[in-house]
């Protein structure tokens, strides 16, 4: 098609004569339009970039496998689909940098899958689980949940994060599309501990447990397991304005900076064996390793904050020094 459109163009602009005629015959090779392939080619078969990509779409179908578990009243499998969707996110960029097999075609795919994964699966979870009670209250939540995490990828895309400087790449505008993911499940697992707590030791034996603290401990009790339907409708809210915010949070690269080049062996040794720790939790006990990877989590806003001003601060005062010079 783009052949002979060009071949058109060209008799368009160069009217037929007998001297166009003899210089086409003694220019054959640069006269012919060139072909333009518009199918794909073997090229999309390279195994660099094919094995990452499927790791990509692997994640999007256990995400989106969350969904009918949901329906089925499978709460604890719809969590493990979204979670293990995050997994799999977090292996395809590695993958695809150490196998060279990055591309335009694999970064546009992740952040779709990302969208889905992270943005609609979750809020249909969360719909299906208690938010329908609200009627259209619950759903216009899950609508706005949905479209800040797909501001929040946009925004990503285009470039707009904390990327221009080599202290501010540390962070991310807002928090992740993953990491918002997981927030906005957590009234849901602790639902989970709450259940196995309560199959394990007893009904009342939760409540028992947080009475030995006196009226602390019982208002402790009631904000963190007692999840009624407004409460996860404002919980959501909050997460979805965390999402578009500009409030600085740790990135997952500084970590791999971090451990791969300005950490000690030792170093490495104990954050290796941190991450290990956590992986058996998960394996052990998941809900209750889940709850308090959500705690630390939320933790680190404060710190990530003051972390990001102290670190613009000195990086202008080297600017200014630089310019003075």
């Amino acid at each position: 098609i783009n052949a002979e459109y060009g071949w058109k163009k060209m008799q368009d602009e160069a009217p037929f004569t007998g001297n166009n005629m003899q210089a086409e015959d003694e220019n054959s090779t640069s006269s012919e339009p060139e072909e333009v392939n518009i199918l794909p080619g073997p090229s999309i078969l390279n195994m660099r970039k094919v094995i990452p990509n499927s790791l990509t779409l692997m994640a999007v179908a256990v995400g989106l496998s969350g969904i009918p578990l949901a329906l089925n009243s499978e709460w604890g499998w719809a969590i493990f689909c979204i979670l293990a969707a995050g997994v799999l996110d977090g292996l395809d960029g590695p993958v695809a940098r150490a196998l060279n097999g990055t591309s335009r075609f694999g970064a546009e795919l992740d952040s779709l899958c990302d969208y889905i994964n992270f943005g609609v699966s979750p809020a249909i979870v969360l719909y299906l689980w208690g938010l329908r009670t609200a009627g259209i209250y619950g759903w216009a939540t899950c609508l706005l949940y949905v479209i800040c995490m797909g501001c929040r990828l946009a925004r990503f895309n285009a470039g707009v994060d904390f990327n221009a400087s080599k202290v501010t790449r540390n962070f991310f505008m807002g928090v992740p599309a993953p990491a918002g993911a997981m927030l906005v499940i957590f009234p849901m697992v602790v639902e989970r501990l709450r259940e196995s707590w309560e199959k394990e030791h007893g009904k009342q034996s939760l409540v028992t447990f947080w009475e030995n603290f006196g009226d602390f401990g019982l208002k402790l009790n009631d904000i963190f397991f007692v999840w009624e339907v407004s409460k996860v409708m404002v919980y959501m809210l909050v997460v979805s304005f965390l999402l578009v915010s500009r409030i600085p949070t740790f990135s997952a690269k500084m970590l791999n900076r971090a451990f791969f080049s300005g950490l000690s062996l030792g170093a490495r040794s104990v954050f290796a064996a941190v991450v290990l720790g956590f992986a058996a939790g998960l394996i052990l006990t998941p809900w209750r390793t889940l709850c308090l990877l959500n705690v630390i989590y939320v933790i680190t806003f404060p710190i990530s904050y003051f972390s990001w001003k102290i670190s613009t601060i000195r990086e202008a005062k080297e600017e200014k020094a630089k310019k003075g010079q």
